[in-house]
């Protein structure tokens, strides 16, 4: 057994580097799909600058409770997952997701449980809320558009795992480590407002049901 775990973990870390090595010689993303339980490659898939459109083949993997897989994928521009890639992460048959920047950051997910009402629309309202509550740091002169725009899908993800959709690790470059500490005391406040907003409104809508 610990053979065949270091074996699966050494193809893991094989596909995190050939997905970036990858997108370093083509300026593209690419994507490897494992069976998460012995690290065997199912299928990759090459992309555009920012994104990868998944194939039949992919869809039916990540879609049938019976399979087991993760997908890996580069983000030439190192941020963390988009909404796509959280649909992604939330089927079926995925175990995890990870995202690999080219300058060292990593990300992580994994569905907490598919069993929520209207899935889709609470991750497409927390983009939203995310983005409402950093527009108002950015006319408040409190961070830079760029900036707000580098730290927008980190933020979206920790409010994600604090509404209980996903399971979210990560590994910051050191450049966007130093941002999020300087920001700690707005981002916490932004990551608590949008919660309890989808939470209040995920009350309110099960109140109108009954």
């Amino acid at each position: 057994m610990e053979d065949v775990t270091k074996n699966r973990n050494r193809l893991y870390e094989q596909a995190r580097k050939n997905v970036v090595d990858h997108g370093r010689k083509t300026g593209l993303e690419h994507l490897i799909v494992l069976d998460a339980k012995t690290g065997e490659i199912l299928e990759t898939e090459n992309g555009t600058i920012d994104g990868v459109i998944l194939t039949d083949a992919i869809m039916m993997l990540i879609n049938d409770g019976n399979n087991t897989v993760c997908l890996i994928h580069n983000h030439l521009k190192n941020l963390s997952f988009s909404m796509e890639d959280i649909i992604v992460a939330t089927q079926l048959g995925v175990e995890s997701i990870e995202a690999i920047g080219h300058n060292g950051a990593w990300y992580k997910a994994r569905k907490k449980t598919t069993d929520i009402v209207d899935l889709e629309e609470k991750i497409l309202d927390v983009n939203k809320e995310t983005a409402n509550q950093l527009g108002k740091l950015v006319s408040n002169n409190k961070i830079k558009i760029n900036s707000a725009g580098n730290i927008y899908h980190h933020i979206v993800n920790f409010s994600l795992e604090k509404i209980g959709v996903i399971n979210y690790e990560y590994r910051l470059s050191n450049l966007q480590e130093k941002m999020l500490i300087d920001l700690e005391k707005e981002l916490n406040a932004i990551v608590n407002q949008v919660a309890i907003k989808i939470l209040s409104t995920q009350l309110f809508k099960a109140g109108e049901i009954s």
